[in-house]
């Protein structure tokens, strides 16, 4: 993983996966297996499209899993799917919604929309860091990776995404604050 030569590739903690770097150091092996997973539907392709998504091949993913919808000019990330376990970190079910509507309330500010708009302009994955705040002072870590979805094989129309979690504790979940729309 590095960051490209190519416009602004790199935000604080999200930055370009490059395709030849052979190993990734990935901190999930829930995130690392959505991105291998991604890189063989491109079967020598930029990006795969939609349809070569097949749910039944990572049903144990699902949970951590986001489909997002890449809408207008610039491009803006609008949430189609989210899985369970996600909806269940963030106290709240952000379907529909686009990522620029949402404070996720991480012990750091974080953009999601402009990740997304990255990857949008990349055209190519992107892996990302953050972190949760669980009772009212520990952080702990949010990995997650965005990968490009295109109809056209040139434009990306959607993303596939991961996001998963530092294992925390019953008290610690409870602990955090909801997840609320701008």
């Amino acid at each position: 993983m590095a960051p490209g030569q190519e416009g602004d590739q790199k935000l604080p903690d999200f930055c370009v996966i490059d395709a030849a770097v052979a190993e990734v150091p990935f901190r999930s092996p829930r995130v690392a297996h959505l991105y291998r997973y991604w890189r063989e539907l491109c079967g020598g392709r930029q990006m795969p499209s939609r349809v070569d998504l097949d749910p039944a091949a990572i049903r144990d993913l699902l949970p951590y899993l986001l489909l997002v919808d890449m809408v207008g000019t610039p491009p803006r990330a609008r949430y189609r799917v989210v899985g369970t376990v996600i909806v269940e970190m963030a106290k709240f079910d952000f379907t529909g919604l686009f990522a620029d509507e949402i404070d996720f309330k991480e012990s750091e500010e974080f953009d999601y929309g402009g990740a997304y708009a990255n990857v949008a302009s990349w055209g190519k994955p992107g892996l990302g860091h953050s972190a949760m705040l669980v009772e009212g002072f520990k952080s702990r870590w949010v990995e997650f990776v965005i990968c490009p979805l295109s109809e056209d094989g040139q434009t990306v129309s959607q993303c596939v995404a991961l996001e998963d979690y530092e294992p925390t504790d019953l008290i610690e979940r409870d602990s955090m604050i909801p997840a609320v729309r701008r």
